[in-house]
């Protein structure tokens, strides 16, 4: 609502700048803040104690019990995971916010208005994800297919590779919904969970097909730019757009509905769910088991994705910046070396 009311203000471009200061001072900073101190470190640690620290450990002084010992245990636990929710919850968002303020501030800077609807545009779109509205209804049947989609011109590529790139995810979260769906008892797990293993396996490499394929775009992007009828300036100021597109929205997509999202859900639902829950229903040595393998395979593919999201963007990056300095200098041939040594970089991925 106040990044709407700034760029919908009659201000001149200087004060729409200064005012994007208030949403690192009153949401990052003042609102994100105050669920930290009120919540996090405010009512769970009064809840600590007066529950794990107060009553329960005033009763286990006067006379431990094995009864007394397991409500201590699940007390803690339960405020554990609370606590690390509320954590990971301020984390993300004021994370989110953040990085609206600096985004809108740049382009603000610049002038960009056309910029700074786009970098608005898509924080309402993240926020639609949270609030759990699906954003591609009208994909029915979502398909994992990484071929290149037609771009016309340097103007469509923001909603063809998005749309691309959403379309992915959301396969994988339809694949993910079918085998959760089908494994979701203990029972299930453990006489399936070859597949489940495999299903991490599958985001891996599903997510570094999903990273070529931006690359491949941004190639495809990079050509658009240089081989227009544009002046050198245009050229470099075109790039801009192109870290919109590649290295902010369509990365974007993958850390945020893949390694922030699926992921976590996927932790959740056995990890923390239906495994932990059975604890008291199996043999210990066949719980533990259970309990190891499903967290083991969850990190090995969340730091797969994570470290291919890194890598990834780094490239990306870097490429945008050695090409904008090229231009910068009005040295052509440089920048369409630097060019040819991204493809030869995006053939290495593959």
């Amino acid at each position: 609502m106040y990044t709407r009311m700034i760029l919908d203000s009659d201000l001149p471009a200087e004060k729409k700048y200064k005012a994007a200061e208030g949403i690192c001072d009153n949401l990052y900073n003042d609102a994100c803040d105050k669920i930290v101190k009120k919540v996090y470190n405010g009512i769970l640690d009064d809840m600590l104690d007066y529950y794990y620290n107060g009553i329960i450990d005033d009763e286990i002084k006067k006379s431990y019990t094995s009864e007394l010992s397991e409500i201590s245990s699940k007390e803690y636990s339960q405020w554990s995971d609370t606590s690390s929710e509320v954590y990971s919850l301020y984390s993300d968002t004021s994370s989110d916010v953040y990085s609206l303020y600096s985004d809108l501030s740049a382009k603000l800077y610049n002038d960009d208005f056309t910029g700074a609807e786009k970098v608005y545009n898509r924080f309402l779109k993240k926020l639609a994800k949270e609030k759990g509205i699906n954003t591609e209804d009208s994909i029915k049947d979502p398909k994992f297919d990484t071929t290149l989609r037609e771009v016309k011109n340097a103007d469509e590529f923001e909603d063809v590779v998005y749309d691309h790139v959403s379309e992915c995810v959301l396969s994988l979260e339809k694949e993910w919904e079918t085998l959760s769906e089908e494994n979701n008892t203990i029972e299930k797990y453990l006489s399936n969970d070859k597949a489940i293993k495999n299903f991490h396996k599958h985001i891996e490499e599903s997510v570094h097909q999903l990273f070529v394929m931006i690359c491949e775009y941004g190639v495809t992007y990079a050509e658009f730019i240089m081989n227009s009828d544009s002046t050198v300036s245009e050229k470099r100021d075109a790039f801009e757009n192109f870290k919109d597109c590649i290295y902010d929205d369509a990365c974007s997509i993958i850390k945020d509905d893949v390694y922030d999202g699926l992921l976590k859900t996927i932790k959740k639902y056995y990890y923390d769910g239906i495994i932990k829950e059975a604890k008291d229903s199996l043999q210990y040595s066949e719980w533990i088991d259970a309990h190891s393998d499903t967290y083991k395979w969850w990190l090995d593919a969340r730091s797969s994705v994570y470290s291919d999201w890194l890598d990834t963007r780094g490239d990306i990056y870097n490429f945008y910046l050695a090409i904008r300095g090229d231009l910068f200098s009005k040295d052509i041939d440089e920048a369409k070396d630097e060019l040819d040594s991204f493809k030869k970089k995006v053939e290495r991925m593959k």
